[in-house]
This record gives structure tokens, C-alpha cells and sequence, in this order.
């Protein structure tokens, strides 16, 4: 994180009244191993209400609908389901804008319902299978060109 983003956080937190207090949770595992994380490891305290926040901080390609019920989603079985202290937090996202002040915009409602455990884990199995495929086939080219790399001394 960057001074400007990390200063813009701040200033929301300061203009909204938050108070950040330490969230402990534990990560979503998925059956194929991976465990995902994808919260801020913050309670954001409001005056009138309680959220686990997801900095989206990309200066470009901001989270599309899709990836923001992805991730709202992932917080909401790995949080609200199972940790019954959590069920009445909200969840939100905090975009952050591609200026150079780099505001925060809170996103605490997205169209459409949540993805259930099944549908996210599928959607994990699909990325990490495509992401295989992606390196083996490097690996593969790598091997036709005659390219040595990985091979031999660590410190040649």
C-alpha cells in the first residue's frame, strides 16, 4: 500500500468516524486445498454500524460486478456463516479511485444474490485448473526452445 492510499484510508476513516478494531478469522478452504483470504483483517466500527471491509485498491480495472459478488460472497460464508458473532456485520468494499487523491468509495450493496459455496468452489477449481494449464504449457515451451532455465547452480 502506498502513502497516498494509505493517507485516503485514513481520511475516510477520520470524515465516516471509524474506529478499526482487529478481526480474527480464519481463512474459506475449498476441498482442492486452497484457502482464501480476502478481507481486510479490520473491523470498521461507524457510528451506526459494524463492516469487514475488501480494499479494492487498483488503480485500473476496478472489481467488475461479477468479482465483487465473487468476493462479497467468499466473506460472507468464510465470516457471517461461520462465526455466528459476525451475521449482523455488513460486508463492503472500498474502492479506491485512479486520482491522484485516491478517495475511498464504500460498496455495501451488489446486484444480484451471493454465491453459495458450491458456485464459488467451482469457480476456484475452474481458475486454478486454467492456471495449470497456463504453466504447463509455458514449462513446455520453455522445454522446446532449448531454454536452460531452472536447471543447474543455484549461485552459477
Amino acid at each position: 500500500m502506498n502513502l497516498r492510499s494509505a493517507r485516503a484510508i485514513f481520511d475516510y476513516c477520520e470524515v465516516e468516524g471509524v474506529e478499526a478494531r482487529e478481526l480474527e478469522a480464519f481463512p474459506l478452504s475449498f476441498s482442492i486445498g486452497l484457502k482464501l483470504t480476502c478481507w481486510s483483517p479490520a473491523l470498521f466500527v461507524y457510528p451506526d454500524r459494524i463492516a469487514i471491509p475488501f480494499f479494492d485498491m487498483r488503480r485500473t480495472y476496478a472489481l467488475t460486478p461479477d468479482a465483487a459478488r465473487f468476493m462479497m460472497s467468499v466473506m460472507h460464508i468464510a465470516l457471517r456463516e461461520s462465526n455466528p458473532d459476525y451475521e449482523n456485520v455488513e460486508l463492503e468494499i472500498l474502492r479506491l479511485t485512479n486520482t491522484d487523491a485516491r478517495t475511498v468509495h464504500s460498496i455495501q450493496k451488489i446486484p444480484g444474490s451471493l454465491y453459495s459455496y458450491e458456485q464459488l468452489e467451482e469457480m476456484v477449481w475452474e481458475t486454478q485448473s486454467l492456471w495449470v494449464d497456463i504453466q504447463t504449457e509455458r514449462q513446455d515451451r520453455r522445454r522446446r526452445s532449448g531454454d536452460k532455465w531452472g536447471e543447474g547452480d543455484l549461485f552459477a
